[in-house]
């Protein structure tokens, strides 16, 4: 696994109006059998705090699932 920064941009929009939140974390990298995995853990500002989120991106042509 490789320590990577992670920084997560989100935009909410409702009735012509929208706000933005974004977090820069610390998480950790791996690639495995064509998954692309982040974890990270959550924080005060999230309201998660004490959590650890998982990211999964795999490949569409890989025809693995998780």
């Amino acid at each position: 696994m490789h320590e990577v920064t992670l920084r997560i941009k989100t935009v909410f929009e409702s009735d012509g109006k929208s706000d933005t939140i974004e977090l820069t974390t610390v998480a950790n990298y791996d690639f495995e059998e064509g998954i692309h995995i982040l974890e990270y853990e959550e924080s005060e500002v999230s309201g998660l705090e004490g959590s650890r989120t998982t990211i999964k991106v795999l490949n569409k042509y890989s025809g693995k699932s998780t």
